[in-house]
């Protein structure tokens, strides 16, 4: 937003709870490039100070979000736990591919590996 403020000179809109909400679980399959256009999109034809789900493009309202994913923990857990919960459950998601899941992580495909390493020889 902060960007898209800057680059069109208007002032920043705040986004609506149900907007954020289905923004977060929308699958989104044109991946960051479709997101950035929808919200781009909103913002330039925007007539309030606040988004809504009004503001959504119509494609994008037609489709199903997928529900958002949950991740079970007991109840001590250590920050690995999630780290390693979260990196088996995209690599699920991309069936294996480990470029796909790596940038799904924001990370490079070679910390994907030292990780998958690491915890394959039992280290914490």
């Amino acid at each position: 937003m902060d960007e898209l403020s800057t680059a069109y000179d208007r002032p920043k809109p705040a986004l609506d709870r149900k907007l954020m909400s289905f923004l977060q679980s929308y699958r989104w399959p044109g991946n960051v490039r479709q997101l950035r256009n929808c919200v781009e999109s909103m913002f330039v034809l925007a007539d309030s100070s606040t988004l809504t789900i009004d503001d959504l493009p119509e494609t994008i309202c037609t489709e199903k979000p997928e529900d958002t994913a949950r991740i079970e923990f007991p109840e001590s857990f250590t920050l690995e736990d999630v780290e390693r919960a979260v990196v088996c459950q995209t690599l699920d998601r991309c069936r294996g591919n480990r470029t796909q899941a790596a940038n799904l992580l924001g990370i490079s495909v070679r910390t994907l590996q030292r990780r998958l390493k690491k915890w394959d020889n039992g280290e914490q």
